[in-house]
């Protein structure tokens, strides 16, 4: 049976998982790559890629925040200190949109 906070059994030591219990805390949040998982968006984390954050709202995933400098994310054109907002239905589009734009300025 599945707690609340995602891990198996009364207690976070037991996720089967992980043994350490630091680590324990974080694998209910956190994929091995490192990006935030299904559930850490359920609870409210934001994912973020250069003022520009991946969220989840009524099951519906949001990419929305502003462009630092003007770039080309596939055919369109932002310019510097424009708005992006999109929203996807699943989690694997909003990452692919939100991985189109570069993780630091150049």
């Amino acid at each position: 049976m599945k707690t609340i906070d995602g891990h198996v059994g009364g207690s976070k030591n037991n996720c089967p998982r992980c043994s350490d219990p630091v680590k324990a805390q974080k694998c209910a949040f956190y994929n091995a790559d490192g990006s935030l998982t299904r559930y850490a968006f359920a609870c409210g984390y934001l994912e973020e890629r250069m003022r520009i954050n991946l969220s989840k709202e009524h099951n519906t995933y949001h990419v929305k925040g502003f462009t630092c400098e003007s770039m080309r994310v596939g055919e369109r054109v932002y310019a510097t200190g424009e708005r992006v907002l999109e929203s996807f239905d699943d989690l694997t589009s909003a990452r692919k949109f939100l991985h189109k734009f570069p993780k630091h300025l150049k």
